[in-house]
């Protein structure tokens, strides 16, 4: 380990150093300046490795604050690039994660949101869209039933119209299969009771890892 050692020449006291073995310049700014204010031929051997050691030490203080920042950049470029959504290629595990029975009881909380939901299939059905007036063509609309230990709730997978980036599309799941989806929250009024009408529609799908 790399210590900031005293400079013992001018009578210092040795002092404690830090859980990374480092010495605050502040400490030991008058011993510092006397020495570099020293003509360069009166330093011995030992002098001029203290003066080395302390700017390499200074040197690493002055890193010390970026590190936090550069592991979490590092984690977030661990994420695969295509679990990655939106224009700013936000990591899909860094949406808001909720339960079913929290999105249906407050919908409004998430209109237009983006959310991540997790639960078990338990039903689907697929079915080809003619109407070419929705995005121009024919289309896949899957609609998947989900459920977690707090509820159920019916999510729609638009096919080829739709905005699922994944490469795993609703169609290639199957009934029983545990996985995990980032939705897109639209909440509607029921014409009739005027109830507030949930359609989550899939932004990124994927099966639970284990």
């Amino acid at each position: 380990m790399l210590e900031c050692v005293e400079i013992r020449d001018l009578d210092v006291a040795e002092e404690e150093t830090s859980p990374l073995g480092l010495v605050s310049a502040e400490r030991h700014g008058a011993e510092w300046s006397a020495l570099m204010h020293r003509p360069s031929a009166t330093l011995d051997e030992e002098e001029v490795m203290t003066v080395i050691r302390t700017l390499i030490c200074l040197s690493i203080l002055a890193a010390m604050p970026w590190m936090p920042s550069l592991d979490r950049a590092k984690a977030s470029d661990d994420l695969p690039r295509s679990s990655r959504v939106g224009p700013l290629g936000t990591p899909r595990f860094s949406y808001e994660h909720v339960s079913i029975s929290t999105l249906l009881a407050y919908p409004d909380r998430y209109q237009m949101r983006d959310v991540r939901l997790t639960g078990t299939i338990t039903a689907m059905q697929t079915e080809i869209v003619t109407n070419r007036m929705i995005c121009g063509a024919a289309h896949e609309r899957t609609v998947l039933t989900v459920e977690d230990n707090s509820g159920q709730i019916e999510v729609i997978d638009q096919g080829a119209c739709g905005k699922n980036l994944s490469t795993l599309k609703a169609p290639m799941v199957k009934v029983g299969e545990q996985i995990d989806l980032l939705v897109q929250i639209m909440v509607t009024k029921n014409p009739d009771s005027r109830e507030a009408v949930v359609e989550p529609t899939v932004r990124y799908l994927d099966r639970v890892r284990y």
